[in-house]
């Protein structure tokens, strides 16, 4: 609330630089004493199958959805736009983006042969979202477990705090002060940010309270996006002939297909509900820009004439 986008950003880079460190750490730990071909030796044949990416019966649909979702849903989300449009140039948000690509790899295939390690070291666990935390308590030296904990929760809270700023201003900018005739100066449009963060936060708590699955929600968040506002998203930039209108219907199409598809696919075709909103979205975003393309050019050309003219 006191720092903003500053705060954000410089605390998520002490945040998520200390999960680096843990978890290269880590891996480089397990990787030194038990080999990785020792690793991959350890793990059960059944651990290896690629049938959950291959066949539809063993769930290639469901996990296909996921990944697709989360990969092109991340594009539409506030935080990382946030930090896209604070950038001093264009060339500074590219790279930023290079950069954080590259640690997500990192990081990820660090996680990677932690879950290695783990299948042959913990066989059995009741609840498998406690594998990482066992592993590193009591199978990692103290100090690299530490790290991993810390990495975890500062993970968690980069994305918190900046989910919190983000909606704070859009709730104070995009809401309020649209939808109501008194026109705030930038002071008081700061300060209506800063509180906007106060039941942003308890509503945030309540639902992690009432559902504590941020790995799910995260899932359906970007599952929800992914159905109706990429295609506007993508196409709005680089087609031309694209109309606000044509992006209304796109977001409205794609949504309520994936609102009808949650309650009418089959189990044995989970995730078609996720994968074709986004088709959907897309056959209203063309159709509509197609009918209104026309309307719109003569509108811009009506512009271009009025300005002429003028002068």
């Amino acid at each position: 609330m006191a720092g903003g986008l500053f705060s954000a950003i410089w605390t998520d880079l002490f945040q998520i630089h200390v999960a680096l460190v843990g978890f290269i750490a880590s891996a480089g730990y397990v990787l030194y004493t038990r080999g990785f071909s020792n690793l991959l030796a350890a793990v059960p044949v059944e651990k290896l199958d690629t049938t959950g990416l291959l066949s539809i019966g063993g769930g290639a649909l469901t996990n296909w959805a996921g990944l697709v979702s989360l990969a092109l849903g991340n594009a539409m989300a506030l935080d990382f736009m946030e930090r896209v449009f604070a950038a001093d140039s264009p060339n500074t948000a590219k790279r930023g983006c290079y950069y954080a690509g590259v640690l997500t790899i990192v990081i990820g295939a660090c996680a990677t042969i932690l879950g290695l390690a783990a299948i042959p070291t913990i066989p059995t666990i009741g609840d498998t979202r406690m594998v990482l935390p066992t592993f590193a308590t009591n199978h990692l030296p103290f100090w690299m477990g530490m790290m991993v904990f810390l990495g975890v929760l500062g993970a968690s809270m980069s994305t918190a705090n900046g989910a919190i700023l983000v909606i704070s201003v859009v709730l104070a900018r995009n809401i309020v002060q649209r939808w109501t005739p008194r026109n705030f100066t930038d002071r008081e449009l700061l300060n209506l940010s800063r509180f906007m963060a106060i039941p942003t936060a308890l509503a945030a708590g309540l639902l992690a309270w009432w559902k504590p699955e941020p790995g799910i929600l995260l899932v359906v968040a970007f599952d929800i996006v992914f159905a109706g506002c990429v295609v506007p998203l993508f196409l709005g930039v680089y087609w031309k002939k694209a109309t606000s209108l044509s992006a209304i219907m796109a977001v409205v199409a794609g949504t309520t297909c994936r609102a009808i598809a949650y309650f009418v696919t089959p189990p044995t075709w989970a995730g078609l509900d996720t994968l074709l909103p986004p088709v959907v979205s897309l056959a209203a975003f063309y159709i509509t820009a197609k009918l209104t393309a026309k309307g719109s050019e003569a509108e811009a050309n009506t512009g271009v004439l009025a300005a002429e003219g003028a002068n």
